[in-house]
């Protein structure tokens, strides 16, 4: 039987909406869908939070669809 225990990452409040993630080739990071923001807003806030931190000698972008989102090099 699987111990969900073990693999426990975090919680939600009930009553917050949907979440959305972030792969960033490292971890996978669970925000809360912010009330009355677009699915175009928080791509543009992913790029910016993910991608102003990564090394400036390359080049990456926001790939995937909401709620699914992930960090790649651009080759």
């Amino acid at each position: 039987m699987l111990d969900l225990g073990y693999y426990f990452v975090g919680k939600v409040d009930r009553g917050s909406g949907t979440v959305f993630t972030v792969d960033d080739g490292y971890e996978t990071h669970v925000y809360e869908h912010p009330h009355g923001v677009s699915k175009r807003d928080i791509r543009v806030a992913v790029a910016v939070a993910f991608i102003d931190d990564q090394d400036s000698s390359l080049d990456y972008r926001v790939t995937g669809r909401y709620p699914h989102y992930s960090i790649e090099e651009v080759k």
